[in-house]
C-alpha cells in the first residue's frame, strides 16, 4: 500500500487530482444509492417514515407528470420537506461544533447527525426515475398512503 501512495505522489498534481475528484465522486455516488436503499428498508418498517418517503415520491411524480405551470405547483411543498431536513441537519452541525469543545466523540455524534439529515435532504431533491407507467405508479402510491394511514 505504501508503494501505491509513493507511486502515486510521483504522478503530476493535475492526475493526482482528477484522480481525487473521480474518487470523491464515486464515494458520493455509492453514498447516495445505498441511502436510498438504507432509507427504504427503514421506510418500510416504520409507518411515519413510509408515508414521507411516499409522500415526497407523489410530490416529484407530480412534477415529472405535469409540464409548466402545472409542475411549479409540486417543487413548493419539496423545498419546504427538504428545508426543515436542512434545517435539522444545521442544529446538528452546530451542536457538534458546540460540543466539540469537550469531547471528540460528541462531535463526531454531531457531525454524523448533520451528515445523515443533509443526504435525506439531497434525497428529497433528487432526481425521481421509475419504471412504471406514472398514473399506475400514483394510484399505488395513494393505495398505500391509505393503507397506512387507516394504520395510525
Amino acid at each position: 500500500m505504501l508503494e501505491l501512495q509513493q507511486a502515486i505522489q510521483q504522478w503530476p498534481v493535475i492526475i493526482q487530482g482528477a484522480l481525487g475528484s473521480a474518487l470523491f465522486a464515486l464515494i458520493m455516488y455509492l453514498g447516495q444509492k445505498l441511502f436510498a436503499h438504507v432509507n427504504h428498508f427503514i421506510s418500510s418498517v416504520s409507518n411515519n417514515s413510509r408515508i414521507s418517503e411516499l409522500t415526497t415520491e407523489k410530490l416529484k411524480l407530480g412534477m415529472l407528470t405535469f409540464r409548466g405551470e402545472k409542475s411549479a405547483i409540486f417543487a413548493a411543498p419539496l423545498v419546504y420537506r427538504m428545508s426543515r431536513k436542512l434545517l435539522k441537519a444545521l442544529i446538528w452541525l452546530v451542536l457538534g461544533l458546540i460540543f466539540g469543545n469537550f469531547s471528540n466523540l460528541l462531535s463526531v455524534v454531531g457531525f454524523l447527525g448533520s451528515l445523515y439529515y443533509l443526504i435525506i435532504a439531497l434525497n428529497v431533491v433528487s432526481p425521481y426515475e421509475t419504471s412504471e407507467d406514472s398514473e399506475e405508479r400514483l394510484q399505488k402510491i395513494n393505495d398505500e398512503l391509505k393503507k397506512l394511514k387507516s394504520n395510525v
